[in-house]
């Protein structure tokens, strides 16, 4: 997931065969975790634009949604899922897309070209 798109969007839910994950990204904290959205039966997750502890809060899109902090590991702090386990966690790696393209050469990644009218600027030294 290149991060120049997560900077804008903070919140890539990726839906795949067998796949539904929620990839996140923080500005302020410069966090990055994925989660398993199975935990909320595989429904999108999105950006609340309200935070907790300088870290991001997301929200379950549903007509009675949960929002969930994303350094809590995924924890649902109010909502109808604040009572249930956190979001599953799914293993990730951030490191430069040279160097990962070296180990694992055959990997498709998110466009860029996302269909949103914003310019995701290019840094080299954060790719």
């Amino acid at each position: 997931m290149p991060l120049n798109v997560l900077r804008v969007h903070e919140v890539v839910n990726l839906n795949r065969p067998g796949i539904r994950l929620a990839v996140t990204y923080c500005p302020l904290t410069g966090s990055s975790l994925v989660f398993d959205r199975s935990g909320v039966g595989g429904t999108e997750l999105g950006v609340s634009g309200v935070l907790h502890h300088n870290n991001l809060v997301m929200f379950d899109r549903t007509d009675d949604p949960s929002f969930f902090t994303q350094m809590w590991r995924g924890a649902a702090t109010c909502g109808p899922a604040a009572a249930g386990a956190p979001l599953p966690l799914s293993p990730s790696v951030e490191m430069r897309w040279d160097a990962w393209r070296r180990l694992h050469p055959n990997t498709v990644v998110v466009s860029r070209d996302t269909g949103h009218p914003f310019g995701y600027t290019t840094n080299p030294n954060l790719e």
